[in-house]
């Protein structure tokens, strides 16, 4: 991506966060009876009782294979999944990922942090930077800056801290989707 200018004289970058694998779930399994990221196996399961439908997304313990159904729809009719019926019988790994990045967690289970590649152009002389997550729930906005600068997450923190990030601490230890901003005062390597 090419800078976008800016009015002050500075000039606004852009990164992107793209997710490599949807997010797993970290539950207890069964079979090793301890807790494990299950990850999405990107089918589901279609079962009818009577006029209504009940649909699951699959995951599997990456240990034993052990699986889990993620509750997607309960007792709905085949007529208001429209065109979302079919693809869920034929495993769509599109809206397998749809589902697996937004669904309602039952209690006990917790989001794991999903793999993502950054996109990123070099800051230099940048005064703005655009993070865009557009999927959710996206990494720790601290996690993202230290792979884009090639820092640890504390020297982020650190310089944070120092007013060269202009972003809240409390932003950067947050997942988050959509765009963030954050304003770059001046960014070498900190020092440790």
């Amino acid at each position: 991506m090419l800078p976008l200018p800016r009015l002050d004289g500075g000039a606004t970058v852009c990164w992107v966060v793209a997710q490599d694998a949807p997010p797993a779930v970290r539950r207890r399994c069964p079979r090793c009876d301890c807790v494990r990221p299950f990850a999405s196996t990107e089918k589901s399961r279609v079962n009818g009782n009577g006029r209504k439908l009940d649909v699951w997304l699959i995951y599997a313990c990456p240990v034993c294979s052990a699986t889990w159904s993620l509750d997607v729809h309960r007792r709905v009719s085949p007529a208001s999944l429209g065109d979302r019926l079919v693809r869920f019988e034929r495993n769509d790994p599109e809206l397998a990922w749809e589902v697996a990045r937004s669904p309602r967690l039952p209690s006990g289970a917790e989001f794991e942090p999903a793999p993502f590649t950054l996109i990123a152009d070099p800051i230099d002389g940048a005064r703005t930077l655009i993070v865009d997550c557009p999927w959710g729930p996206g990494p720790r906005l601290d996690r993202v800056l230290a792979q884009g600068f090639g820092v640890s997450r504390a020297q982020v923190a650190k310089a944070a801290a120092a007013g060269r990030l202009g972003v809240c601490r409390k932003q950067l230890r947050r997942p988050w989707r959509g765009e963030v901003r954050v304003e770059v005062a001046r960014w070498d390597r900190p020092a440790c």
